[in-house]
Formats: structure tokens, sequence, C-alpha cells
């Protein structure tokens, strides 16, 4: 129900104003991605104003993370 009500509202957002980024694309490379979003909803400012180097500097600090893993609920 969820993704359908999303699907419905973004057909109402002029283009332009919304950009869509998968969770495998944002955490393989969060820095191109990051700058894709930036691109798509043209925003200033990515290399100029550092946003680059702070997100590749977060995803260092990050390093060892690993995402959560869970066992599907029983049907």
């Amino acid at each position: 129900m969820l993704w359908r009500e999303y699907a419905e509202a973004r057909a109402l957002v002029p283009a332009g104003n919304l950009t869509e980024i998968s969770y495998a694309e944002l955490t393989s490379d969060p820095a191109a991605a990051v700058g894709r979003i930036y691109r798509e909803l043209r925003i200033s400012g990515f290399e100029e104003r550092g946003v680059r180097a702070r997100v590749a500097e977060r995803w260092a600090q990050l390093g060892g993370y690993r995402t959560n893993c869970y066992e599907p609920l029983p049907a």
C-alpha cells in the first residue's frame, strides 16, 4: 500500500524535483551516488563545497560497518 501511494504521489512532483536511488547504488559508491543526486536535482556545490570529500571521509570512517541481516518472518 505504501509503495502504491508513493508511486501515485511521485507523478505529482514536477520534473527535476525528484530523484530516486537504490540502497545498493548508495552503498556501493556513496560519493558517486550523492553526486548523481546533486546533478539530477541541479544542486550546486558538490565539488566546490567539498561534499564529495566529506561523503568519502564519512564512508571511510564506517569502514567495517555491515548491514543487519534478518531471517524472513514465517508466512
